[in-house]
């Protein structure tokens, strides 16, 4: 097969001589009797030389017009990682702690809700346990003023752990005994004055009685005098005995009436000490209240921290970073314990564009990532679109003091045009990688001329 090939190649060499030959003009006939100086000096070029040229022009004129006409993709490369779209998820104590234990370790896969370190919780226990106990005493505090505002019984509801229950218990009794006897004391002062108003009406009513038969008397004695019958002095006698008896029932009439007044002021006095005794319950009961209230928060707050000594992961994650720090050491309050990489997001990529290119980027602009992780020239390319900019250039993290600043930009990843990729989930974040970002297209001249109208533009004027 190989020699077929070869004869083949010399037999076209053989023809393409011989057409280049009959290209080459005759030489007249004088010069073949001539000298060979004067044939080469009449001899023209040979064929080949001038298809040759020929060829030369016509090339570089097809390449001309050809530059016009063709247009090149313009690319702004960009280096960068990816990274998760949600940013990164730094743990860190809510007040100052001593770091009791520490459950995992940097690269760890971590669940949302596991435990990544335990402090020290012998601060907050304490507040919990006192502020429970308070809270306890207030609720007993609080149902025993409710119970007695209402006039009701007194009947605790659950266990009593702190004894709370018992005290407020002893406290409605000897207040229970109080309001009785006070209670009983208004009722037999009451008492005692309906039974003396009672006496003096009894009393009253034999009084007008016998005044009603004195009166009797006096004018029988009366009508006897007049007619000479009787003595004058039998008359004083009844009239006197008349006055002494309208005297004693006037008394009688004034006493019930004093009576009456000290009746209608005890029963004044009951009602008053009655209601100053709900005014008290009710602002000892809204003061509780209160008090349980500001507890209620103080709790919610104390068992917020407590909990808060058990540093869990909020979500799916890896840990990336755990700070120097041991069992025993004290941490500060925020002060990043852990920093995790959040699992199960969507990832994007992050490059840093130089500012002599962000100029020509525009958002939704497509994008070819090359991943140092898994060569093009295998694995093909992702594809992405330019999601955002930075509205200012910035310091990237990894770079050097000194070094210069640069556009964030943040490129959406799709690996679905990428072939051969190990497992289901080939991207994590921290890959590095290239971005080539296009922003247009650009002819072929322009590469030519651009530098001659600049040189132009720039020469042709003083410094």
């Amino acid at each position: 097969m190989i020699a077929r090939l070869a004869a083949a190649a010399v037999r076209l060499r053989d023809r393409l001589v011989q057409a280049f030959e009959t290209l080459a003009p005759e030489p007249p006939p004088a010069l073949a009797y001539g000298t060979p100086a004067a044939r080469l000096e009449h001899q023209g070029p040979h064929g080949l030389l001038i298809a040759v040229w020929w060829g030369l022009i016509g090339l570089l004129f097809v390449t001309l017009l050809w530059s016009f006409v063709a247009r090149l993709d313009v690319v702004v490369g960009a280096t960068g990682r990816i990274v998760t779209t949600t940013p990164l998820i730094v743990v860190q104590p809510l007040e100052t702690a001593i770091v009791h234990d520490i459950a995992v370790e940097a690269g760890e896969r971590v669940r949302r809700g596991q435990v990544l370190a335990t402090l020290d919780a012998t601060f907050t226990a304490a507040d919990v346990q006192r502020l429970s106990r308070q809270k306890a005493a207030l609720e007993a505090r609080l149902a025993r003023l409710t119970a007695e505002f209402q006039e009701t019984p007194f009947v605790p509801e659950g266990g009593d752990p702190t004894g709370a229950v018992a005290i407020e218990q002893a406290i409605h009794d000897r207040w229970q005994a109080e309001r009785l006897a006070r209670i009983a004391a208004f009722d037999g002062q009451e008492a005692q004055l309906k039974a003396a108003i009672e006496t003096r009406r009894r009393d009253e009513t034999v009084l007008r009685e016998h005044l009603s038969v004195q009166q009797e008397i006096e004018r029988m004695y009366a009508k006897l005098a007049e007619n000479q019958h009787g003595s004058r002095l039998l008359r004083l006698q009844a009239q006197s005995e008349r006055l002494t008896i309208e005297r004693q029932l006037t008394l009688s009439v004034n006493e019930v009436a004093e009576l009456l007044f000290r009746q209608e002021g005890l029963a004044a006095e009951r009602d008053a000490y009655m209601a100053g005794q709900r005014q008290q319950l009710g602002e000892a009961l809204a003061a509780a209240r209160r008090e349980l209230d500001a507890v209620v928060e103080e709790l919610s707050k104390a068992e917020r921290r407590n909990a808060l000594v058990s540093l869990t992961a909020p979500a799916d994650a890896v840990v990336l970073e755990i700070a120097h720090r041991s069992v025993g050491s004290v941490i500060q309050a925020a002060e990043p314990l852990f920093t995790l990489v959040p699992t199960g997001v969507p990832l994007e990529a992050e490059v840093w564009i130089d500012p002599a290119d962000v100029g020509r980027l525009r958002l939704g602009d497509g994008a070819r990532i090359k991943l140092d992780a898994y060569p093009f020239q295998r694995h093909g390319v992702a594809r992405g679109t330019l999601r955002m900019v930075s509205s200012d250039a910035v310091t990237r993290p990894d770079a050097p003091a000194g070094a210069g600043t640069y556009y964030r930009a943040l490129i959406d990843v799709d690996t679905e045009t990428m072939r051969g990729l190990p497992g289901a989930d080939p991207l994590r974040p921290g890959m590095t990688g290239t971005a080539e970002i296009l922003v247009g297209d650009r002819r072929l001249i322009d590469y030519i001329l651009d530098p001659i109208l600049k040189g132009l533009d720039e020469g042709l004027r003083e410094p």
